[in-house]
């Protein structure tokens, strides 16, 4: 679902059989989230941080006070004080430190964790049975900024052509802004980041 005036993409997962839902990078409106959720029959269970820019976090305090463990890498933890400082994004716990390589086994889903930094220090990607979910490290022919702060646009294409053009070329990529891809595609139309360029 789009959601938040910079229209991010805000992703809701959950397993065959499961009633807890994840919420990847809840930017803003969490009553709308939960409203999406309760008609689905789901229950906000899991929040999943590709990275802690305020445009990516605004609902995830909103969501924890209704039950959600947060999960981010915690490389991220000066951004989070940065999108306070600059926007006022309400402060969360995090629940759970990801770490590059892991597998959470959560609502009944197998979930991958990769570690991308480069649009932020602790930036990851996530893995779902052939889909990957981006944040903003990897869009559609284009990639995410890195002259915010700690931001490095050589660990950025790193990232990208070491840990991501390494997967399947049928891999789906759903970033958090803008439409879907594919790693083959990126592999052969991205600008930025031109496989072995």
């Amino acid at each position: 679902m789009k959601i938040g005036y910079m229209d991010n993409n805000c992703y809701v997962m959950h397993g065959e059989g499961s009633s807890e839902a994840i919420i990847i990078d809840p930017s803003d409106e969490g009553e709308m989230i939960l409203s999406e959720l309760k008609k689905r029959g789901l229950t906000p269970s899991f929040v999943l941080i590709t990275h802690a820019h305020y445009d990516h976090i605004g609902a995830t305090a909103f969501l924890q006070k209704a039950g959600a463990k947060v999960f981010m890498h915690v490389a991220d933890s000066p951004i989070v004080q940065w999108s306070n400082e600059m926007k006022g994004t309400p402060f969360f716990k995090v629940d759970k430190n990801l770490n590059d390589g892991e597998v959470l086994d959560i609502a009944n889903l197998k979930t991958q964790v990769i570690h991308t930094p480069g649009h932020s220090p602790g930036g990851v990607c996530f893995l779902v049975d052939g889909s990957l979910f981006t944040g903003d490290t990897l869009f559609k022919e284009n990639v995410g900024r890195s002259d915010l702060p700690m931001g490095n646009f050589a660990e950025l294409k790193k990232s990208i052509q070491e840990k991501l053009f390494t997967l399947d070329d049928e891999t789906k990529v759903y970033p958090g802004h803008g439409g879907m891809s594919s790693i083959g595609h990126e592999k052969k139309f991205n600008p930025y980041v031109k496989f072995n360029a």
